[in-house]
């Protein structure tokens, strides 16, 4: 009996640990949600976003994710010789950017190298949509590049005033702004449930071992 308990044992554990690996790994899945990248870098070229010198514009792209997920990194053709801005994802306020960033990160900007946001940890759910916003900080003169994606996106003329953002298309171009979005999923629902029997026999194995020494001793 004790080998057969010790065999039983052995095998809800690699059951156990093989489960919770595949349960774990799930979680690291990567997707992108958004690409509206089309070309290379241009610099500080493209929609305008700046506050400075009586100019003050904010752009942002919507988004939504099909499961619940974390956003884990973020590519915005987003340029300027100098200044900042404030990168981050706002929620959906009527079809137009709430004005309060949910997580943010300000970034310094250059001509040479895009913004690049990586090793984030913010989280979305499913089915939900929000805005991947950038707001100049103060001084700041840069521009977002142009994409020939066709897709809307939002701009405010007061530099991020929730009252002020509005909805707009290129009609011209039919063009939207370049940038990249990639989440890490969440684990597969199907992996949990014989990742915790697994650990519930361990349960039920040590239980039992502990009654059997219980008796051995008062007997």
């Amino acid at each position: 009996m004790r080998v057969v308990n010790r065999f039983v044992a052995n095998v809800a554990l690699a059951t156990a640990l093989a489960t919770g690996a595949a349960f774990m790994a799930s979680a690291a899945n990567a997707a992108t949600i958004l690409n509206t990248i089309d070309s290379s870098y241009q610099g500080a070229v493209g929609y305008t976003v700046s506050n400075s010198g009586g100019i003050g514009e904010s752009i942002a792209l919507p988004f939504l994710s099909a499961s619940a997920a974390t956003i884990t990194d973020i590519t915005a053709f987003i340029g300027s010789a100098g200044g900042s801005v404030t990168l981050g994802i706002m929620a959906d306020a009527s079809g137009l950017p709430s004005g309060t960033f949910l997580n943010s990160q300000t970034v310094a900007l250059s001509t040479a190298t895009p913004v690049v946001l990586s090793s984030l940890s913010w989280s979305i759910v499913d089915a939900t949509t929000y805005w991947l916003a950038a707001i100049a900080t103060d001084g700041t003169l840069g521009g977002w590049n142009v994409s020939t994606f066709v897709g809307p996106f939002a701009v405010t003329s007061s530099a991020g005033s929730v009252n002020a953002w509005q909805s707009i298309s290129d009609n011209l171009a039919q063009a939207s702004i370049d940038a990249t979005l990639v989440v890490s999923t969440t684990p597969l629902p199907a992996a949990l449930p014989l990742f915790l029997s697994g650990l519930g026999a361990l349960g039920v194995i040590g239980r039992r071992r502990k009654r059997k020494n219980a008796a051995a001793l008062t007997g």
